[in-house]
């Protein structure tokens, strides 16, 4: 029965937009779930709006209203005062819902009544007046998925404040009086921030449900060069009002990612230069909320805003020193090249100084490089180093904050090439295996010594990582091997392991030298697959494996387990995960030398290693959170994740543990389990 279901007012502000208008009406009408109250607020249109809202006003569920031209947020306020839903959602009037927009994503508030808020994927769409064509941005898609706290450290920061992706509780905005702010902008980040202070968990679907118009020549862009500092300063407002807030419910810590983000936004990239009287309108602006904060954000930014020490903030595109007035003065400029600024009597003289400084610099004392060789100059007498650079691709960083082609171009196109070259890869060993294991149990398998205490559990995935394919307790189905120290001592063995089917995977950097030939993969018969070349501390894991490179860390367990997830299981145990530099299952059978060989690379990375864990341990709860972990045997994981036991882990090591055995979970190794 339609009176059964919740009612959802959708509120339509209308202003200007013929071309798209019909589409969006079509898309709520025909939605599969039929308890709707479509509210359209014609907010002064001057074109043929009202003629097409005429065209749908035959379904009882549509509301018109008119008004004379007010700002979206009075709009979308008059929308408010009118709905009778349950529940209330936002389109604007130039896009477009899925048919089942709202079947698929109203069913977390009815399975949870602890989910104050939905929040569903975009597709992005450029128009030209005759053709949408997607365009392949997912800033509205977020990675997260399932049920997460509002205020988590990372879901809060890293979350779109618009209105038109999300379901909100009536009641939430009604108890609390929520409104949008009006005659300012970012009025959109004033009513999600204000809601979501009053809000406890978010639900974030999977299936894309809002189709969204990304207009060329945006309103908001042209503003932005009109009337920038308007836009500055309201900016500030809403995040002055929104810290009040938060201050009052004790959420000021979760709340400074979200006012640093908001800062940088607009001082590192102004869209044209600013007038003196600006600079000083924003300087004011800035010290008033670093005022208002206090010392309640221990923030080295704001510390230097208060005390007005811009000279260390090297972002700002504000003068980093300024002293005297116009008859006598002199300027320094954060700008790039940085200007130095001498007035004397009214008149200006302007040089870059840190141009002319290093010419002069050179000459005395200097150091530069030629081709393949560094250059020293010590009082005009040259020395000259040959140097060595690994071949890995640099970030992409331009000082001046423009693309300079001949020295960026190179850059930019090799970082395309390996893009390229993982993408095709991945796509090609990888795809197909997305949720190719839901609903199903993996055993990850390290090679540490806890390994050995280790019975298959029956009817799961095992994957095995580098030399742990030789456990011969284990049928593996998987083995990952990183193309990397310490497994070049049994390549004969990982190219004659059969198992049951299966199937290798062996990783390279990419871009990096490699301590394995190319020959070694064929003879394998093993895919390949790519890992980020880059530093270990800039290592991110992989969401999407189909395209992405996975993350470089200190194990290839790691890498194995951005795999598992890909594949959408129900559980994982890691198992063999020690963490600790004490060698491996099988080092029995290794002379004295290849013991401390393996423990002394073991030592190089152990602390390394745990912190990439903590880093994966964060990963998996935002971005797969009903995947259960479970850690066979920890040694160093102990506490991470839900740890277990095996009988014979605990009889052979009775000894030396270090706490209750009785306190602790058994695994049956006959069912893949928990008793």
């Amino acid at each position: 029965m339609l009176q059964d279901k919740p009612k959802i007012s959708v509120i339509i502000p209308i202003w200007n937009t013929e071309n798209y208008l019909r589409k969006c009406l079509r898309s709520l009408v025909s939605q599969t779930y039929q308890n709707l109250e479509i509210i359209c607020i014609n907010n002064g249109s001057t074109d043929s709006c009202a003629d097409i809202i005429k065209e749908f006003i035959n379904d009882k569920r549509i509301v018109s209203v008119y008004q004379e031209h007010t700002s979206l947020g009075e709009a979308r306020n008059k929308g408010l005062e009118i709905a009778t839903g349950d529940y209330i959602s936002f389109v604007d009037s130039d896009d477009w819902l899925e048919p089942d927009t709202y079947d698929v994503n109203i069913q977390p508030f009815l399975n949870d009544p602890e989910i104050d808020l939905v929040v569903y994927p975009t597709q992005l769409y450029s128009f030209d007046g005759k053709t949408y064509r997607q365009k392949q941005e997912t800033y509205y898609n977020f990675p997260m998925r399932g049920k997460h706290k509002m205020f988590d450290e990372t879901i809060f920061p890293n979350m779109s404040r618009v209105s038109w992706n999300k379901i909100f509780k009536a009641s939430i905005i009604k108890d609390n009086n929520i409104r949008y702010v009006i005659d300012r902008y970012h009025e959109d980040a004033y009513f999600f921030f204000s809601y979501a202070l009053q809000a406890r968990n978010v639900y974030f679907t999977d299936k894309i449900a809002y189709n969204y118009i990304k207009h060329q020549n945006s309103n908001f862009k042209k503003w932005m060069v009109t009337d920038f500092v308007k836009i500055f300063n309201d900016n500030f407002f809403v995040l002055s009002e929104i810290y009040k807030m938060a201050k009052s419910k004790g959420y000021v810590a979760e709340f400074k990612s979200c006012i640093y983000a908001s800062i940088m936004k607009y001082l590192q990239s102004p869209y044209r230069e600013l007038t003196n009287a600006e600079v000083k309108e924003i300087i004011t602006c800035l010290k008033d909320f670093a005022q208002l904060a206090g010392d309640d954000i221990d923030d080295e930014f704001i510390h230097n805003i208060r005390k007005r020490h811009f000279y260390k903030i090297k972002q700002l595109k504000l003068p980093r020193i300024r002293w005297g007035n116009r008859l006598l003065g002199f300027t320094l400029n954060n700008n790039h090249p940085p200007i130095m600024i001498l007035n004397f009597l009214g008149i200006k003289i302007k040089w870059h100084y840190k141009k002319k400084m290093k010419e002069i610099f050179r000459k005395i004392f200097g150091v530069w490089k030629e081709g393949s060789h560094k250059v020293v100059n010590i009082l005009g007498f040259k020395l000259k180093f040959r140097y060595y650079t690994p071949p890995t691709a640099p970030v992409v960083t331009a000082p001046n904050g423009r693309f300079d082609a001949r020295r960026d171009g190179r850059i930019v196109a090799t970082l395309v090439q390996k893009h390229m070259a993982t993408l095709l890869l991945h796509q090609k060993n990888f795809a197909h295996y997305k949720n190719f294991y839901n609903g199903k149990d993996v055993v990850v398998c390290g090679a540490g010594p806890s390994l050995q205490y280790y019975s298959p559990l029956p009817d799961c995935i095992h994957v095995a990582t580098n030399r742990a394919f030789l456990y011969d307790k284990v049928k593996f189905n998987y083995i990952f091997t990183q193309d990397w120290v310490g497994i070049e001592h049994i390549q004969d063995e990982l190219a004659n392991y059969k198992g049951d089917n299966c199937i290798k995977f062996f990783g390279t950097q990419n871009g990096n030298a490699t301590e394995i030939p190319e020959p070694f993969a064929i003879k394998c018969n093993a895919l390949r697959f790519n890992t980020d070349c880059e530093y270990f501390p800039n290592a991110k894991f992989a969401v999407d494996i189909s395209t992405n490179p996975f993350g470089n860390f200190h194990t290839i367990v790691l890498t194995a387990l951005q795999f598992i997830l890909y594949t959408n299981p129900r559980r994982i145990y890691i198992v063999g995960c020690d963490s600790v530099p004490s060698g491996h299952f099988n080092s029995q059978g290794e002379d004295d030398n290849e013991k401390e060989r393996q423990i002394a690379l073991q030592k190089r990375f152990h602390e390394g290693m745990y912190n990439d864990w903590l880093k994966f341990k964060k990963f998996t709860q935002v971005y797969y959170p009903e995947t259960e972990i479970i850690s066979v045997n920890p040694i160093k994981l102990k506490g991470l994740f839900k740890d277990v036991y095996t009988q014979e882990f605990i009889d052979a090591n009775r000894d030396n543990l270090d706490f209750d055995i009785s306190n602790v979970e058994i695994l049956d190794e006959k069912v893949p389990i928990l008793t």
